[in-house]
């Protein structure tokens, strides 16, 4: 008869510790987005080759990035071995970006799909997969950057930055 009132005592302080603490557990365990991913995820969603004006190239994994923006929904990009492609080709796109949500870049609106990407004197540009451009945005220059990468994403206060070097463009879901 004395552990009753200790025992009821107990349940009730595991009681309010579950009341309390698991609100802040469920907000713990929800995703915030963007999430750049890295390197084993991007492995597991990246093509292995891409396609552009008629021809095919390996893409550099080394060189892949990718975030995602949702559940389910990300954008990547990377570059590709361009040396099976044409010198016409190889000047307008070095790589690709994907996405799964419509996408503001540096202003500018990107649909869903599928495009070649890429970095030309302070500019990005993007390519639907006829060679066809869809938008060309100027890039910032980070001269912070302390190992530029031919091609890098990282999260920033306003929003995705995709890198070639040391220039980048700002990637928003849309």
């Amino acid at each position: 008869m004395m552990n009753m009132p200790l025992h009821r005592r107990s349940l009730s302080v595991s009681l309010a510790l579950l009341i309390t603490f698991l609100p802040i557990c469920a907000a713990a365990q929800k995703q915030v987005y963007p999430r750049v991913l890295g390197s084993a995820e991007v492995a597991r969603i990246a093509p292995a080759n891409f396609y552009f004006e008629g021809q095919s190239g390996p893409v550099q994994m080394r060189n892949t990035a990718a975030a995602q923006l949702a559940a389910n929904r990300h954008v990547m990009a990377g570059l590709v071995d361009t040396s099976g492609y044409s010198a016409d080709t190889r000047e307008k796109a070095q790589g690709f970006i994907i996405t799964s949500l419509p996408l503001s870049i540096a202003g500018e609106q990107l649909a869903v799909g599928t495009y070649g990407l890429g970095f030309v004197e302070g500019k990005m540009n993007v390519y639907d997969l006829s060679g066809t451009l869809v938008l060309s945005v100027a890039t910032a220059s980070d001269q912070a950057l302390r190992r530029p990468r031919p091609l890098a994403m990282t999260a920033s206060a306003d929003g995705l930055r995709l890198y070639s070097g040391r220039s980048y463009a700002v990637i928003v879901a849309k």
